[in-house]
């Protein structure tokens, strides 16, 4: 599209709607780079209000009445100064002002008391609008028959994100931020999605008659009755307690979920080098905790029935990784037998030879057919 041809379209778009400069200059959003909207919007408006002066020095009068609606403070000046009619800047058509420095300025002062006592370091901006504002753009470049825009939506959250980020001073990441900031226009809140904080490591248990996860009692569910004593579990700790309650803490998080790479039978003893586990904590307000310090204050608390040997940071993909892992990993198990009778060590190498190379399948225990 030729200069010109940018300039008739403006102006035609201009003399039906009046829009600000950030909604004007989007239209024409993939002409040209290293400009704002707003840059380029207003840029536009001043080569029409070049244009509305003559060599004579005659003014359209017409055009500088649509320059003053749509907000363009120079047309504004000259009606006012030369006292050529009654003129007021009218809201955006498209946005509504939405866009403009004031209403950016105030969303990102909002954002910031949002984020405070928030440990990140990187952020995304999203946006949710009025469907009425995206129809109205989309008629407006259907009429005009307008090619070269781009989203409202790309558009807001790029200049709210320009402005926070160097407020900030953080990182504006488009994948897995730390928090992804949701400016709601339809319901005048903000939202923060804060991203998981995910913490790897192995246990060991070394007592028996400790389960995995909290075990509710299945009569109650967790409410409280005669068969638990109200208490609402069957056993009344757990080792996924023992590990992810000093990681919740640390994190300030909401909530937490334990992913083990699979689980031992309650009545067994997990030795070796520990399972894999990762704990996943539900919108963490601090990210950097002391590791070394949560890995001791477990296994104080948890006075040797359970002991993390190591933690580590990480993230979603590792859960995938270390459940399907937990199907095919190779595991030791050992057992204790006790015989009615006395037995000989030739029996056993017979037991042994038949076991060779032989596929056992593992059955579930109906003491566990809970799960």
């Amino acid at each position: 599209m030729k200069n010109e041809e940018v300039i008739e379209k403006a102006m035609s778009i201009l003399s039906k709607y009046s829009l600000c400069d950030s909604c004007l200059g989007r239209q024409f959003a993939l002409l040209g780079s290293g400009l704002s909207n707003r840059e380029r919007g207003k840029a536009i408006k001043i080569v029409i209000f070049m244009k509305s002066f003559s060599v004579t020095g005659t003014i359209d009068s017409e055009t500088l009445r649509y320059l003053c609606e749509s907000g363009f403070k120079p047309a504004i000046t000259i009606i006012e100064s030369r006292r050529l009619f009654e003129c007021k800047a009218k809201s955006c058509y498209i946005c509504g002002n939405i866009l403009s420095e004031k209403s950016i300025l105030e969303i990102v002062e909002k954002i910031e008391k949002k984020l405070e006592g928030l440990d990140f370091e990187s952020f995304k901006v999203g946006c949710r609008v009025n469907p009425d504002v995206l129809e109205r753009e989309e008629n407006i470049r259907s009429y005009f028959k307008l090619e070269y825009g781009e989203s409202i939506k790309s558009d807001i959250n790029r200049e709210i994100g320009k402005k926070l980020q160097k407020r900030l001073g953080k990182t504006y990441l488009l994948e897995n931020p730390d928090v992804t900031i949701i400016v709601d226009f339809i319901k005048d809140i903000i939202e923060l999605e804060i991203r998981p904080l995910c913490v790897y490591g192995r246990y060991r248990k070394l007592t028996r008659g400790i389960p995995q996860n909290v075990w509710y009692c299945p009569v109650c569910r967790g409410r409280g009755c005669d068969k638990c004593n109200n208490t609402g579990r069957l056993y009344q700790e757990s080792i996924e307690e023992y590990i992810a309650l000093p990681i919740l803490s640390a994190a300030n998080g909401s909530d937490y979920k334990f992913h083990g790479a699979g689980r031992e039978d309650i009545d067994v003893l997990t030795l070796g080098n520990g399972r894999p586990f990762v704990v996943e904590i539900k919108n963490p307000r601090v990210r950097k905790i002391n590791l070394e310090k949560i890995v001791n204050e477990i296994n104080e608390k948890a006075s040797g029935k359970v002991e993390v040997l190591f933690l580590k940071y990480t993230d979603r993909k590792t859960i995938r990784r270390i459940k399907r892992l937990a199907e095919i990993s190779a595991k030791t198990y050992r057992a204790v037998v006790t015989f009615e009778d006395k037995i000989c060590t030739e029996k056993l190498k017979e037991l042994e030879e038949f076991f060779k190379n032989r596929v056992v399948n593992q059955r579930t225990p109906q003491r566990v057919l809970h799960r």
